[in-house]
């Protein structure tokens, strides 16, 4: 994960996203492909930050439930639709796709 500067292991490709978005006026539009994964240094796990960086800007990023998104007016999860991917609510937007690694 190169945002925070870790190795990741078994890494299995859970949803592919296309997202469109506003942002300073301009509609912007995206693929992303989100990854289950391992990380190698499970120390990870137990930190109460972890710093990153994306792009030339500077974050915290902590471990937070998945529930703690629902309802939350403060915090989001990002790319739209993640988080109803992740908690199974978006069944009549899902396609099935299939996907063969061949590494």
């Amino acid at each position: 994960m190169e945002e925070i500067g870790a190795e990741i292991e078994e890494p299995k490709l859970s949803f592919v996203i296309e997202n469109i978005f506003e942002y300073l006026e301009e509609t912007g539009h995206e693929i992303d492909f989100i990854y289950e994964a391992v990380l190698r240094d499970k120390n990870l796990y137990n930190q109460e930050h972890i710093s990153g960086m994306e792009g030339e800007s500077k974050y915290k990023a902590v471990w937070k439930p998945i529930t703690g998104f629902l309802n939350n007016r403060d915090e989001k999860l990002v790319p739209d639709g993640l988080l109803e991917l992740l908690l199974n609510q978006d069944k009549e937007s899902i396609s099935n796709i299939k996907h063969r690694s061949t590494t």
